[in-house]
């Protein structure tokens, strides 16, 4: 993939995270990484993204998952969730760049991308819940 080509964001659903008592806490728009090909690109040479925008990765089994921060220019928070979209981990401000592995603590289904600093501003916490819908 050429670097200096513009990744502009395509809106492809949307998702809620929830806390634990089953408030709403915050809403963003989603691009959705649900093949290999989209997983393995991910966020990798996007120049910016939005705040209330991230990237959802869907996994076909619960495995315990690792990613890493290569063509990545931008700073993430990343939240591994369940089969039952619980938050199981979380990885805030991982360093643009890096190919230093960040691993799941728990078997994860899904992976949220969000810009670093989002988990801390909406305070969210392993145990809150996720919600999302397809756009299309």
């Amino acid at each position: 993939m050429n670097s200096n080509a513009p990744v502009n964001f395509t809106k492809e659903g949307e998702l809620t995270l929830v806390n634990q008592e089953g408030v709403d806490i915050v809403s963003i728009d989603l691009e959705i990484a649900d093949d290999d090909f989209q997983r393995e690109r991910g966020l990798m040479f996007r120049r910016s993204m939005e705040e209330l925008q991230g990237m959802l990765f869907i996994f076909e089994e619960m495995e315990y998952r690792s990613f890493w921060m290569k063509n990545t220019h931008l700073a993430l928070d990343i939240m591994y969730l369940d089969q039952d979209r619980v938050i199981v981990d979380i990885h805030e401000n991982t360093p643009p760049y890096s190919t230093g592995s960040i691993p799941s603590a728990l078997p994860a289904l899904y992976v949220l991308e969000v810009n670093a600093g989002f988990v801390a501003r909406y305070q969210i916490k392993v145990g809150d819940q996720i919600r999302f819908t397809r756009a299309f």
